[in-house]
C-alpha cells in the first residue's frame, strides 16, 4: 500500500493539481484520488462507494479541522490527550468498519441490505441471549473477546517494552517456543470457521 499510495500521489493527485490550486480544488483532488483507489480494488459500484466514503471523510476532516479543534477544546478534548485519542480512534474505527461493508459485499444490493439491517436492528439483543442468534455462538464470542484483549495487551506492551527486542534477549528455547506458538495460532485461527468466509479477500481480483 505504500507503493500504491505513492503511485496515486505521483500520477493522479499531483497531475490534478495537488494542493497548488486552492483549498476547494485540493478537496476535489483528494476525493478523486480515493474514488480512483476504490476502482483500483475492483470495477464495481461497491468499491467505488468504498473509495468515495474515504474520500468524503478525508475532505470533511480537513475542511472542519479548525472548527473541530475549537469545539473540542471547549470540552477539554485537545490533540495529544487520552480523551482525544479515544474519541478519534473510536470515530475512525466506526467509519472504516462501515466502509468495509461496501468493500466486502458481493454486490451493491447486498451492501444496502446489510446497512438497512444495521439501522433496523434492536441493539438490546446485544445484552440478551438473542446475541447468539446473530451468527456467532458463545465459544466464538469468547474467542473473539480474548483475541481483541490479546491485541490490546500486545499493543500496550509493545509500545512500552518493544516485544521484539525483549524476545530476542530471551534463551533460545523460550524464543523458539514463542515462535511456534505464534505460528500455530496463525495457522489454526487463519482457517477457523467456514471455508468460504475464511478465504483471502484479494483472491477474487
Amino acid at each position: 500500500h505504500i507503493s500504491l499510495s505513492t503511485w496515486f500521489r505521483d500520477y493522479v493527485y499531483i497531475p490534478l493539481g495537488g494542493s497548488r490550486k486552492g483549498k476547494y480544488r485540493t478537496y476535489l483532488n483528494l476525493f478523486i484520488v480515493f474514488v480512483v483507489s476504490g476502482l483500483w480494488h475492483g470495477a464495481a459500484m461497491t468499491f467505488l462507494i468504498w473509495g468515495a466514503i474515504h474520500g468524503f471523510i478525508i475532505v470533511v476532516e480537513k475542511a472542519t479541522l479548525k472548527t473541530r479543534k475549537l469545539v473540542l477544546s471547549k470540552v477539554g478534548i485537545v490533540n495529544g490527550n487520552f480523551a482525544s485519542g479515544l474519541l478519534f480512534s473510536f470515530v475512525t474505527f466506526v467509519i472504516v468498519c462501515f466502509a468495509w461493508i461496501f468493500f466486502r459485499a458481493n454486490s451493491y444490493t447486498d451492501a444496502k441490505l446489510l446497512v438497512a439491517g444495521i439501522l433496523k436492528n434492536n441493539y438490546i439483543i446485544l445484552f440478551t441471549e438473542d446475541l447468539y442468534k446473530l451468527g456467532l455462538g458463545r465459544n466464538e464470542l469468547i474467542i473473539l473477546i480474548l483475541a481483541i484483549l490479546g491485541l490490546v495487551v500486545f499493543e500496550i506492551l509493545n509500545k512500552s517494552n518493544k516485544l521484539g527486542t525483549l524476545l530476542s534477549k530471551q534463551p533460545i528455547g523460550f524464543r523458539w517456543a514463542a515462535y511456534i506458538i505464534i505460528i500455530m495460532t496463525i495457522v489454526i485461527y487463519g482457517v477457523y470457521g467456514d471455508k468460504d468466509t475464511s478465504q483471502f479477500i484479494y483472491f477474487q481480483f
